[in-house]
């Protein structure tokens, strides 16, 4: 799908000012007012793409661009930048390299567990890390002082292999992946409160079961390090190692998620909001995870309207008025924050409750159990209403309705 403007106005406004800014000098280089790298941002943010490039990418492409319109004169529409803009992400998608991730997650490396394949993303785990890749990866941790890099004892490797347009994109892509693993297997385990704990985390548990290790490197199939070397886990807080009660039982819900999410024709959707909800679990500042699970809820309910979301999240529950409640509850919370600035009350316990409605949806749309296609006619489903009386009224209405297309010249 070609590329465009979200606001053509907007984006035409833009381009007048980034390219009046621009000076052309003789030596054929451009100067430009510093003021335009904000244009630009502004820009990018109009731009809706399909490319399988990061973001950073796409961006410095957009840029270059934007200059090379203005060298040539092919800046009077915004049509043309978008084209050459396609046609330069194009080229850089189809120059593509073979990158491995190595990375650590916090499971007691004793365990076996499964090849995955997420996206485009080939996942292995190992007890030990592969020499051709550990040679390199212990070389550099120790020699690269100034970052305090270590790895991080008895946790099990993660290695990730993509074909990406650039190390960035790799490194975000297989972080991604390697996220939905993370979150499948946090919906897959029991969280078990403890009551008169001092702590809130461990009365109300919402942090990320399995985490990732301090230090993320990219290598080459021949196992040496790329250029950027690594990658530092900003959310890393060294844990001890996880040792799984049911090792079969978690390999098994892992491999069979997997198949269900590969044959998924909503796949792409599903993997989004499971990294995303990663992300949230990932935030030790509860008011930071607050935010974003209730980001996800939007991600998962395709919707940012409060009255729809709260009606699409409620639909698994008996008692559907109480859970409305709960859910507007935890919305007024959400607004309070964002509009005055007042922190939740309570907030360790909301965050509890938001994971508990993320988790239902999301294994609802993993499990898939009546086979739709598409994420529209899932949330079509849970925007009915769940009341009989409701129902059966419905059901009368749309009999009605056929009866009435059947007959002749209705």
């Amino acid at each position: 799908m070609r590329s465009k403007f979200s606001n053509e106005a907007y984006a035409s406004e833009l381009l007048n000012k980034i390219f009046q800014n621009c000076t052309l000098n003789p030596n054929g280089t451009i100067s430009y007012r510093i003021e335009n790298q904000f244009y630009h941002d502004a820009l990018y943010g109009l731009i809706k793409h399909n490319h399988k490039l990061d973001d950073d990418t796409v961006f410095a492409i957009l840029v270059r661009t934007l200059e090379a319109c203005f060298i040539r004169n092919q800046h009077s529409k915004s049509s043309n930048i978008l084209t050459e803009l396609d046609k330069a992400c194009n080229l850089k998608t189809k120059s593509q390299s073979t990158y491995i991730l190595i990375t650590e997650v916090s499971i007691l490396n004793i365990y076996k567990m499964p090849k995955l394949k997420i996206n485009d993303c080939h996942i292995t785990f190992h007890n030990e890390l592969p020499l051709k890749y550990k040679k390199h990866r212990d070389f550099y941790i120790t020699e690269a002082t100034e970052h305090k890099l270590f790895a991080v004892e008895n946790y099990t490797f993660a290695c990730i292999t993509i074909s990406a347009a650039s190390e960035d994109h790799a490194v975000n892509s297989a972080l991604e992946a390697l996220g939905a693993v993370r979150a499948i297997l946090q919906i897959g385990f029991k969280k078990n409160r403890q009551l008169l704990s001092s702590s809130k985390e461990d009365e109300y548990p919402t942090a990320s079961v399995v985490q990732c290790g301090r230090v993320h490197t990219l290598h080459m199939p021949s196992g040496e390090m790329t250029g950027t070397h690594s990658w530092i886990n900003s959310s890393f807080k060294g844990k001890p190692a996880v040792r799984l009660r049911h090792p079969e039982k978690t390999t098994e819900h892992l491999k069979r998620t997997n198949r269900r999410l590969r044959s998924s024709a909503y796949s792409a959707h599903t993997l989004s909001a499971l990294a995303n909800y990663i992300d949230s679990t990932d935030r030790e500042d509860a008011e930071m995870k607050f935010m974003k699970l209730w980001s996800t809820l939007e991600i998962l309910t395709l919707t940012d309207k409060s009255e729809i979301l709260i009606r699409r999240a409620s639909f698994f529950y008996q008692d559907r008025i109480l859970h409305q409640a709960l859910l507007e509850s935890l919305r007024d919370a959400r607004n309070t924050h964002v509009h005055r600035g007042h922190p939740p009350v309570n907030i360790e316990q909301k965050n509890f409750q938001l994971c508990a409605f993320v988790e239902n949806i999301l294994n609802f749309f993993i499990v898939n159990p009546f086979k739709f296609s598409t994420v529209t006619e899932i949330n079509n489903l849970l925007s009915l209403p769940t009341q009989e009386t409701n129902l059966k009224t419905q059901i009368m209405m749309l009999k009605t309705v056929q009866r009435f297309i059947s007959y002749p010249n209705s």
